[in-house]
């Protein structure tokens, strides 16, 4: 895994999705328990149409609502930023089995 991971930061991949996030043009949605995401996905931005994508939970986490709660997060994201300036947000939301950290990355709202 590491070697995969490395492979990826040496091939530019990395910093190029960090220049996307920081302007504003990719944001990261994830369900977070205990400090792991279950559940994960991005909406990327172009002219003014966002598409969300690569929205996965791990086999472990599945039939939670997990992937539903991380789109919704990503939609509601990309519809807030056709009004408003890039943002970063967090929302903390109960289910029945645990706390979920909802979040997003990205340039914070001002």
């Amino acid at each position: 895994m590491a070697e995969a991971v490395g492979a990826h930061a040496a091939g530019g991949s990395v910093e190029r999705a960090a220049v996307r996030i920081r302007a504003g043009l990719s944001v990261d949605a994830a369900a977070v328990e205990h400090g792991v995401a279950l559940s994960a996905g991005r909406h990327q931005q172009l002219a003014g149409v966002s598409e969300i994508v690569g929205v996965g939970t791990l086999p472990s986490a599945r039939h939670r609502g997990l992937a539903l709660g991380v789109t919704a997060a990503l939609v509601a994201d990309a519809r807030w930023r056709e009004r408003k300036p890039s943002s970063c947000r967090q929302v903390t939301t109960t289910s029945r089995e645990s706390t979920l950290d909802w979040a997003s990355a990205g340039p914070e709202r001002r």
